[in-house]
């Protein structure tokens, strides 16, 4: 008898021994899975952006908006002028092909007319003399060589800029830097774009950008 009352409690022992240790494993299953499950939820997708037009290609995070300044466009991936956004904040990042057109004044066709190197000083000097009110504080970095995907480029950087004259974006207030670069695409386009320093997304959207043979 004591033998049999031996083996019946360590029977229920096993029992609760095992159903403890199955008790721990779903826990930590489960544990696991919400853990991972909250580190990928919801990731900001980027959407690619083609310039048909200007052959360029770029991402930009999908809760930015994309934007011209051409009021009657119709479609904006033909625009030479296009700037990338989150509602409400600064301008991330724009693109400005320079091509001449009507409103193209003497002092932006001379520029237009001059090699590289001579054109984004050009660029950088409209900064300088900039009549605007609004940009009086402004601080402009030296012009210095570096590339746009593989190819030589020129930029400078811009502080403590001014807003848009509708004062709807801010171009750099406050203590906001932006990067100019400056290149010439393989079609012989002058391309100057400008980035928010020191903002990730920014920085991604311009490490994105490249230029696209023309079809």
């Amino acid at each position: 008898m004591k033998q049999r009352g031996f083996s019946s409690a360590a029977l229920v022992t096993l029992l609760v021994i095992v159903a403890g240790v199955v008790g721990w494993w779903v826990l930590t299953r489960q544990s696991n899975s919400s853990t991972t499950a909250d580190t990928t939820q919801n990731p900001t997708s980027w959407v690619e952006f083609k310039n048909t037009q200007f052959n360029y290609t770029l991402s930009y995070p999908s809760n930015a908006h994309v934007q011209t300044n051409n009021d009657y466009a119709t479609d904006i991936s033909i625009e030479p002028e296009v700037y990338f956004f989150v509602p409400g904040d600064s301008i991330l990042l724009d693109v400005d092909v320079w091509i001449p057109w009507s409103g193209t004044t003497a002092e932006q066709k001379k520029a237009l007319s001059q090699g590289l190197q001579l054109f984004a000083d050009a660029v950088r000097e409209l900064q300088v003399t900039n009549p605007n009110p609004y940009s009086a504080d402004r601080k402009i970095g030296p012009l210095q060589e570096t590339t746009l995907g593989g190819a030589t480029a020129y930029s400078f950087t811009l502080t403590s800029a001014f807003r848009s004259f509708s004062g709807e974006y801010s171009l750099a207030g406050g203590n906001e830097q932006y990067v100019y670069v400056i290149a010439e695409s393989p079609q012989g386009q002058k391309v100057v774009l400008h980035y928010l320093a020191d903002n990730a997304d920014a920085e991604k959207i311009f490490q994105s950008f490249k230029f696209i043979n023309s079809e």
